[in-house]
């Protein structure tokens, strides 16, 4: 596997349930993060495929081993600049699915539903 050159899960992650059916995530945006060089100059703004990012690694702590499938129903609601504080959190909604919303304070951000597939496990024996 290639190595993560943007890790967005980089703050405190909570996990809810036995086993989870909820996993809240936070992540500052810091103002010298390398993808704000170029994006936008004069105006930084954290790109939208980033913020699906940090949603995708939140929820892929649901389902552990699994593969995202399919992201449906994103909605980019306001632009997120250097040193917001995000909220991530994903619930668990059904089998292999959950819904993500991102938030900055009070203020939502993002939401999408996710899609993941477990893979399957052989056991030689």
């Amino acid at each position: 596997m290639a190595a993560n050159p943007f890790p967005m899960l980089t703050g405190t992650v909570t996990m809810v349930g036995q086993p989870p059916a909820r996993v809240t995530a936070t992540r500052r945006i810091r103002a010298d993060e390398p993808y704000l060089a170029g994006h936008f100059p004069g105006w930084p703004v954290v790109p939208g495929v980033l913020l699906l990012k940090l949603m995708r690694e939140t929820a892929a702590l649901l389902f552990p081993g699994a593969d995202l499938q399919r992201v449906e129903g994103l909605r980019l609601l306001q632009a997120v600049t250097p040193e917001t504080e995000l909220v991530a959190e994903a619930k668990l909604t059904g089998p292999g699915q959950a819904a993500a919303t991102l938030t900055a304070g009070e203020a939502p951000v993002a939401r999408c539903k996710l899609y993941f597939s477990q893979r399957e496990v052989v056991v030689d024996g």
